[in-house]
């Protein structure tokens, strides 16, 4: 019989301390679940149309009931590119968050229990990548290895994989020396069996938290490759190339500029909101421990 590792809540929609529901996280779930609506609907939906679609009797207009966030410089809708770019955007957010999970994640789990050889190894790898500055290392292996969707992805994987490793393992740190593990590994529970059981469950909410803070870096990480033109080609679109498009003619398009940013603040800011809601429940549960 192995000990059981305390539960955890990680729901942060409700306040600890009131009992009531944050009204903060729930503006932010609910940008977050419109935000990834439109951009599976696409132009499923009756407001969304080509975002490449040229008119040229509506070049470089304003925001109208028309055209929501404007016009481009051959006429196209903004607010369809904006939605068909939330598309790339978040599913590099989505993947680079993924694999800084398994990879980064399984790295400092494993590192924070077995320590030794293995931990001084992970500690020298994370700690020489991340004194690195990190956009200057993505946009060079951005440039050395081209532009496809595939190799900007596995730039940004340098971001959030030695970042995502240094986190985990400082809570599997704190989390194997507990008594419930302690306990379990006296009991003769084998290695893998306790990071399973024990370790990993405790140290999941961590990675959770951590992960919605890394989406809204990498987002923006991605905008500004986007913006330098080192993220993917055209006519494939980001919120950053969209951007980028309305700075060249900025004194016409001002709108190309600010709307696009606008969503990706608030996208970014949900993101970090959500991930410091949780930091802070999971801090005054573990404060209770």
């Amino acid at each position: 019989m192995t000990a059981v590792a305390p539960a955890v809540d990680v729901a942060p929609a409700v306040d600890g301390r009131t009992g009531r529901r944050d009204p903060v996280v729930i503006a932010s779930v609910i940008w977050l679940v419109v935000l990834a609506a439109l951009a599976i609907g696409g132009e499923a939906w009756p407001f969304v149309h080509d975002p490449q679609a040229i008119d040229p009797g509506s070049v470089r207009q304003g925001p109208s009931w028309s055209h929501w966030f404007g016009t481009a410089s051959f006429g196209q809708d903004v607010f369809s590119q904006v939605v068909i770019g939330t598309r790339v955007s978040l599913f590099v957010a989505a993947a680079v968050t993924a694999v800084g999970l398994v990879v980064g994640g399984g790295l400092g789990l494993l590192a924070g229990f077995l320590r030794g050889w293995f931990d001084a190894a992970v500690r020298f790898v994370v700690d020489a990548t991340l004194s690195v500055p990190s956009l200057l290392l993505v946009m060079f292996v951005v440039a050395v290895r081209g532009r496809s969707l595939g190799w900007v992805i596995a730039a940004l994987c340098l971001l959030a994989v030695p970042a995502v490793a240094r986190v985990v393992r400082s809570a599997t740190l704190g989390v194997a020396e507990r008594s419930h593990v302690d306990a379990a590994r006296l009991m003769g529970v084998p290695a893998r069996a306790l990071v399973l059981r024990e370790v990993l469950p405790t140290v999941v909410p961590t990675m959770v938290s951590f992960a919605l803070l890394t989406a809204g870096l990498v987002l923006v990480a991605e905008s500004s490759l986007s913006f330098l033109g080192l993220s993917v080609e055209a006519p494939t679109l980001t919120w950053g190339s969209i951007i980028a498009e309305g700075r060249i003619a900025f004194r016409d398009t001002p709108h190309m500029v600010f709307l696009p940013a606008l969503v990706l603040f608030v996208t970014v800011v949900a993101l970090n909101l959500l991930g410091d809601r949780l930091t802070r429940r999971l801090d005054g549960r573990e404060a209770r421990l």
